[in-house]
């Protein structure tokens, strides 16, 4: 895989076991992201998906406490140098329950607490939520309290707060693991537009892959605490590896894979529906 020569973010040989526990969690990763790129992270169930990302803002030695060793860059700075404040204006984390990091009277403050926290000027503040809630389409809602909204909005408001504070790279962790299939496909909408407009680095972990899979230009595949594969997703999707991870993978992934292996299909592997449809519709206008 072709890299820029300074990515976005660094991992090198890094290894990490919590206080208290003799197992290692992450064994010797290694990991380089660009800059303005939407990477997914999969593997299965305890493979160190969620470690891995604590460490991108510091949650990670600094909160979770344990031995850390390797180098771990993010945004051009030492993590371990930095203090979490620090790296939260540079890493914004969207977790997995949005309920645990929801804590205003009304979305529209919800938004505005992390600039405020910052010391932002009042009108720098304004915008900055206006522009949030213009991009995620929150307007209606924006005077309800957070206990008033559904799953979907929720995590969109915790979106919202952390595009308010304009972090270079934001990280979702099971985004949709609340969500049913028509707010995941507007989550996966708005996820689009902020890294397309704002050249946001875009970090996934998530085991719904059908839907994030054709949204990803990268997939980092981890198993039992390493990386052991990272590259463009067209790439990664075609590798035998990938299919053999222990994670469900989108059935027409699945379907054109094994039409690819019988000899019956060439070049990219359809993503989504979307994609095999477009494929199939292809084929048969050539049959004609």
């Amino acid at each position: 895989m072709t890299l820029k020569e300074d990515p976005h973010i660094i991992l090198n040989d890094v290894h990490f076991t919590y206080r208290n526990q003799e197992e290692e969690i992450l064994k010797g990763v290694n990991l380089e992201i660009n800059r303005g790129t939407i990477t997914l992270i999969c593997g299965p169930t305890g493979c160190g998906k969620t470690t891995l990302i604590r460490l991108l803002n510091g949650l990670i030695p600094h909160f979770h406490a344990g031995q850390l060793e390797g180098i771990v860059r993010v945004g051009g700075k030492d993590i371990q140098l930095e203090k979490t404040s620090t790296m939260a204006q540079t890493v914004a984390m969207v977790f997995q329950n949005p309920d645990n990091q929801l804590v205003s009277s009304s979305c529209e403050k919800e938004i505005a607490f992390g600039p405020e926290n910052l010391g932002l000027p009042r009108e720098i503040i304004k915008d900055r939520v206006e522009f949030a809630i213009q991009m995620l389409d929150l307007e209606g809602i924006r005077e309800k309290t957070p206990v008033e909204l559904s799953g979907g909005q929720k995590q969109k408001i915790a979106i919202a707060a952390a595009l308010a504070l304009q972090p270079e790279i934001i990280v979702l962790d099971e985004p949709s693991s609340n969500l049913d299939p028509g707010s995941t496909l507007k989550l996966r909408d708005a996820i689009s537009s902020i890294n397309k407009r704002m050249d946001t680095t875009i970090i996934i972990v998530e085991h719904r892959m059908e839907v994030f899979l054709a949204l990803s230009t990268h997939v980092a595949c981890m198993k039992a605490g390493r990386i052991i594969m990272h590259d463009e997703t067209n790439e990664v999707v075609k590798k035998r590896e990938f299919h053999q991870l222990g994670v469900q993978l989108p059935a027409t992934v699945e379907l054109f894979k094994t039409l690819a292996d019988e000899g019956l299909h060439q070049g990219n592997l359809p993503l989504d529906i979307k994609g095999a449809c477009a494929l199939l519709e292809d084929h048969y206008s050539k049959v004609d």
